[in-house]
């Protein structure tokens, strides 16, 4: 059984759905290779664990399903899926999980639509808050920051050596992201040049460890990412100095020569180093600009 909730938009030309668990094996077979198509190769950084969409089955679907969750799909003109999310349901907000959206059909505002139904009917059943679990390493963060998710906690995965962003939207105009203010050892990840750099800073939170590497670092660069040894000094910076493939010391940049997608310990540190907590990657090509120092500091 479905329930039409949005008619086709000029903006992205779909319908969104919502699937009740009385639905036939063929709509979980479909929904189960959607979400394996998105899912699989999806990562924009290589070497990371394959993501459980990756591996959907009918299965699945059809478990999720019986679990009474809700099972939301934007289809195109012709009424094939192109898109899906599952919802489960709380008394106080809902849970989105298993975002998937066909490659073809990235890029063109389906995430959002499909999103702003959900929380248009969740608020009509007095629901304000949608929550999920974004994956640092896999670059998710940044995605749904731009959705108008803010940050709210930072935690390790058990299942896997990554590090996840619990993050909430409620109704309203986007918000910025809130920065981590996390004491300890941080590692600053930059590009500059086509290589990357690193720089070991302790500091109080990932803006000043990033305004302390700003200006021993070249015009060019751009921050690729931050993780930090919550709670530590400079006392455990060998912990982490001894992974990478350059000789570095606190306090300085470090050349490493070779690009951010050759640098195991970039791409997943918490395979090295299980205390650290990844606090942002930023896809390639996305790389953010450094701040501009504040006058204070020009002084």
């Amino acid at each position: 059984m479905s329930t039409l909730l949005s008619a086709p938009t000029p903006v992205t030309g779909i319908t969104v759905n919502t699937e009740t668990a009385g639905s036939s094996r063929a709509l979980t077979e479909e929904i189960a290779a959607l979400t394996r198509s998105a899912y699989t190769r999806s990562d924009p950084l290589p070497g990371l664990p394959q993501p459980d969409g990756a591996l959907e089955t009918a299965g699945q679907v059809a478990h999720d399903l019986a679990a009474h969750q809700q099972l939301w799909v934007a289809r195109d003109h012709d009424g094939h899926a192109v898109a899906a999310l599952r919802i489960t349901a709380r008394p106080a907000s809902w849970e989105v999980r298993r975002v998937a959206v066909l490659p073809a059909w990235r890029g063109r505002g389906v995430t959002r639509h499909l999103l702003d139904t959900v929380q248009q009917v969740a608020a009509e059943q007095h629901i304000d808050t949608l929550h999920l679990d974004a994956v640092v390493e896999r670059c998710l963060p940044d995605l749904y920051a731009h959705l108008g998710f803010t940050y709210r906690r930072v935690f390790r995965a058990g299942d896997k050596p990554l590090t996840e962003w619990h993050m909430e939207r409620r109704p309203g105009p986007d918000r910025a992201p809130a920065a981590a203010a996390i004491a300890g050892l941080y590692l600053c990840w930059f590009t500059a040049q086509g290589q990357l750099l690193a720089f070991l800073q302790h500091a109080p939170d990932g803006a000043a460890a990033v305004a302390a590497a700003r200006p021993h670092l070249p015009a060019t660069a751009r921050l690729a990412g931050l993780d930090v040894l919550p709670g530590t000094g400079l006392h455990h910076a060998d912990d982490l100095l001894r992974h990478l493939p350059a000789q570095a010391a606190p306090g300085r940049p470090c050349a490493l020569g070779q690009a951010r997608t050759e640098v195991a310990f970039h791409l997943l540190p918490r395979s090295f180093e299980p205390r650290l907590l990844s606090l942002t990657r930023h896809a390639p090509g996305r790389e953010r600009p450094l701040p501009q120092p504040t006058p204070t500091e020009n002084e």
